[in-house]
């Protein structure tokens, strides 16, 4: 026949019973703690998050931004498959980099067309404490805003490029001391094209050296926003081949590719110059003439 426990063993064996289900409590609300946290920071995320099992692709922990998405409620979706929540080649799709990403232990990665609507998808291994994947992190992010608006960027940039090379005047923008667009009026005149822009040619490669110093100033103070005078700027550039070219110059500055830019006409005076070096030729020459004939009426 057992023993009966004594008093002392039974208070002992109660106090030790006390003193776990405080330390079960303590850890439960320490999880729960936890949770709520892992909660909080879930939906605090713009973009979906989601934990699906690796084996049956069902939803263990979504943020709000999933479920909203997928047209459930946090609560509904638990425990559902991706199958259960979105269309079958859509699914697949997911199932497919879910099985590579399952395989390799490596992140996977691709853009998904749904609903008219574009996504980035990133899907990353969980590995468990024997250093197997044990379930997959999911995080989506709606890119249609971005893509149209960088379409629309491209859109209006071309119709730009379109409007600047129908000007009969080189016309360049300059950007942190790089041209970053030319017309075909640039590329006539100074030999470079917009390969070598593309590249990297600095806008004071094609200055004199003497007036280098100026340039870079009165650029600097038009990025400031201060004003420049004179508004038209008679200079010399230089062309590729070395050629001095007298121009006249007027710039403005605007925003190119959400940055501050300066935007340069740049108008080719060289026979302007020539006409008037032989305005002066000839006036210098009646001038002389005519002081030939007072000489001579003079004389008789």
């Amino acid at each position: 026949m057992a023993k009966k426990p004594t008093y002392v063993e039974l208070e002992k064996k109660v106090t030790k019973l006390e003193k776990g289900t405080l330390a079960l409590k303590e850890s439960n609300e320490l999880l729960l703690e936890k949770d709520a946290e892992l909660i909080g920071f879930l939906n605090a995320l713009t973009e979906t998050a989601i934990l699906v099992d690796h084996q049956k692709l069902t939803f263990i922990s979504c943020n709000k931004v999933a479920a909203q998405r997928l047209g459930k409620s946090v609560e509904e979706i638990i425990g559902m498959s991706l199958f259960d929540v979105m269309p079958y080649d859509a699914a697949e799709i997911r199932k497919m980099y879910s099985e590579k990403v399952v395989a390799t232990g490596e992140p996977g990665r691709f853009v998904s067309d749904r609903e008219g609507r574009m996504y980035d998808i990133s899907i990353y291994p969980v590995f468990d404490n024997l250093g197997k994947v044990d379930r997959l992190a999911v995080y989506s992010q709606d890119m249609t805003d971005r893509i149209q608006a960088e379409e629309a960027l491209k859109d209006s940039e071309e119709r730009y490029r379109n409007l600047v090379n129908l000007s009969p005047d080189a016309i360049a923008v300059i950007q942190e001391s790089r041209f970053k667009l030319i017309n075909t009026e640039f590329t006539k005149l100074f030999g470079y094209t917009q390969h070598d822009i593309d590249k990297g040619l600095g806008t004071l490669e094609i200055v004199r050296d003497q007036d280098k110093k100026m340039i870079g100033e009165r650029m600097n103070k038009r990025l400031a926003g201060k004003k420049v005078s004179p508004k038209k700027l008679s200079t010399h550039t230089v062309a590729r081949n070395g050629k001095i070219i007298p121009c006249e110059t007027s710039d403005a500055r605007i925003q190119y590719d959400g940055r501050p830019a300066i935007l340069i006409i740049i108008r080719d005076i060289t026979e302007r110059e020539q006409a008037e070096l032989a305005l002066k030729e000839r006036e210098e020459e009646l001038r002389t003439k005519a002081q030939d004939l007072q000489e001579v009426n003079a004389a008789y």
